[in-house]
């Protein structure tokens, strides 16, 4: 295929796949950076959903699913400012649900009430 030169910039697609689409416009260290976040993501999602008895943790790991699955044959997670909003919004819960769980709570008041440890 050749490029029509008398199209403007704006006139052609994004790659349809957000991990190829964060490695040309990044390169390799951001390909590396953008895969190393987004599988600590998930892994706090999956630790949580596994430490986790009550609901919620619960939207998060399907909504991570959902949205890499999407970036696989869509750009729209990388460059819209919906699925980037979309993406950090689930983000920021994702983390703030792994670190105000209920274990993690009952620690905090544990210490802020003056409870000793009982060995």
């Amino acid at each position: 295929h050749e490029m029509d030169s008398g199209r403007d910039a704006w006139d052609y697609q994004y790659v349809h796949n957000a991990p190829l689409l964060v490695a040309v416009e990044t390169g390799f260290f951001g390909i590396i950076a953008w895969t190393v976040f987004t599988w600590l993501l998930i892994l706090v999602a999956c630790r949580t959903a596994k430490r986790e008895a009550g609901p919620g943790w619960i939207p998060f790991l399907p909504a991570l699913a959902v949205l890499a699955v999407a970036g696989l044959f869509d750009h729209f997670v990388w460059s819209s400012w919906f699925g980037q909003l979309m993406f950090w919004l689930i983000a920021a819960l994702a983390v703030t649900s792994a670190a105000f769980s209920e274990p993690q709570l009952k620690r905090v008041e544990g210490r802020l009430v003056g409870e000793k440890k009982i060995s």
